[in-house]
């Protein structure tokens, strides 16, 4: 018994090792891509820019011997200006932060939307070339039937020759889906970091989310496309006032000490003072003048990338509710009418009810129908995946 069950367990498993879902894709995707990888790298690197933005500048110290007295010289100096630049900075700092974690989530729905428009693909291709065997069947069959009726004499041989051509054209189709589903293979394989060859079969529907509604639209503010120009104005904006307060001579401390002076044995001398940045060569005002010119960029960015997401998002909803219909309706309607007119054209066919135009009739509208549902569904699927990463959605 618990050979027999040891034995169902491992056929199970392999069964579902053949094929792999949509969340078995991104999750191998996250896995095995670099893109996330790079998009946390700059992550760190922007708070390690922030750690340096936040940093407090070190004293400088100075050590001197002179033959004059005093002959030993220690000082040490600090600046100050850091003062009047470091919350600017930081603020700069951090809106950079922010933007490089939008912008590592914006790569993951991305990623997301790739690897959903590569499957479904690959997931239409498998099923167009399954169709495709299914119409090379009947198309072999019909022949079958136009040669018994040729044997006793009901048809034309010139008939049968055109039913033999129809099938010729249906393997024809099949060479051209069997192409486009291992090309479509290839595709999958590098959006996943699979190898070629170890494309699997698939275990999905193209009818996935296929009746429900789209995502409510977050406010314009949390679409990550605007979040990316908002931290861009917010850093420009920052560096705009660190330049402005860095024209400001802000003095800073020098703290020594003298000693051994062969006039005064035995005593030594404390000096305190001050160092002043003289503006004379320049006042910063190259500076000021890019950071304005920056800042004000990033503004206008904000308007037009406002102004163009609005625009996206209108048209990825008018493109997904489209398509969604047109879906259904090919789905329920168009793909059943056509296999049952195929049927009975064959069935009539058969019975000698029918001609063979009927039959050719029959076949190309059913082949029609095949091809356009599965093209609206693929359709329906990458207007999903464009909505969800236009919102930033990874799923």
């Amino acid at each position: 018994m618990i050979l027999l069950l040891a034995a169902w367990l491992a056929i199970a498993q392999a069964g579902q090792a053949d094929s792999l879902s949509l969340s078995d894709a991104v999750g191998m995707a996250r896995h095995r891509r670099a893109v996330l990888e790079g998009a946390s790298a700059r992550v760190a690197e922007a708070r390690g820019d922030a750690r340096i933005a936040g940093e407090v500048p070190n004293p400088t110290a100075s050590a001197s011997h002179t033959q004059s007295a005093p002959e030993y010289h220690l000082s040490v100096q600090q600046p100050f200006d850091w003062l009047l630049t470091r919350r600017p900075g930081l603020q700069a700092a951090n809106a950079l932060v922010e933007r490089a974690r939008v912008d590592s989530a914006l790569v993951d729905a991305l990623l997301v939307a790739d690897v959903r428009r590569a499957f479904f693909g690959l997931l239409a291709a498998q099923r167009s070339e399954t169709i495709a065997l299914e119409e090379t069947a009947i198309a072999d069959s019909v022949v079958r039937i136009a040669a018994a009726r040729l044997a006793r004499g009901d048809i034309a041989e010139m008939e049968l020759t055109q039913l033999q051509l129809e099938a010729g054209r249906a393997r024809q189709l099949l060479s051209r889906t069997r192409e486009g589903r291992r090309v479509a293979s290839s595709v999958f394989g590098r959006v996943v970091g699979l190898s070629v060859a170890a494309a699997p079969r698939l275990a999905g529907d193209l009818a996935d989310g296929l009746g429900s509604e789209p995502s409510d639209v977050p406010s314009m503010e949390r679409i990550p496309v605007v979040r990316l120009a908002l931290a861009d104005s917010a850093a420009a904006a920052g560096q705009l006032a660190t330049a402005r307060r860095a024209r400001i001579p802000l003095p800073g401390l020098e703290v020594g000490h003298e000693w051994r002076d062969p006039t005064l044995p035995g005593q030594s001398f404390w000096l305190f003072g001050v160092t002043i940045p003289i503006p004379l060569l320049n006042q910063g005002g190259g500076r000021v003048a890019v950071s304005g010119a920056r800042a004000d960029q990033a503004n206008a960015a904000i308007v037009e990338t406002r102004l163009e997401v609005t625009q996206q998002v209108t048209e990825a909803r008018v493109r997904l509710e489209e398509a969604a219909a047109r879906a259904v309706r090919a789905r329920d309607s168009l793909i059943p009418a056509a296999r049952r007119l195929r049927a009975r054209a064959l069935l009539a066919y058969q019975l000698g009810e029918t001609g063979l135009l009927a039959v050719l009739e029959a076949l190309r509208s059913e082949r029609e129908a095949e091809s356009a549902g599965l093209e609206d569904l693929l359709v329906f699927q990458e207007a999903r995946a464009t909505w969800y990463a236009l919102l930033g959605i990874a799923r």
